[in-house]
């Protein structure tokens, strides 16, 4: 595994870190909650590109609803 590395996107700071072979966690770090981010599974002998991790965050960010810094499904 991997160190973590933080990533600026728009404004918005992510710690990515390789939690098992192709598996990434995405930490919110300036987000609503501080556990919260994401998760995304890819191939195991893969590992995502500077840009391509940028992309992720950025179709995360796309889905938060800006009232209330979180997806809509926990929007409620």
């Amino acid at each position: 595994m991997r160190e973590a590395v933080r990533l600026e996107v728009d404004g918005q700071v992510f710690e990515v870190l390789e939690v098992a072979r192709g598996v990434w966690n995405y930490a919110w770090v300036n987000g609503p909650d501080p556990e919260y981010g994401f998760r995304l599974a890819g191939a195991e002998d893969s590992v995502p590109t500077r840009p391509e991790h940028e992309e992720s965050i950025r179709a995360f960010l796309a889905e938060i609803d800006p009232r209330t810094g979180y997806l809509a499904d926990r929007a409620d």
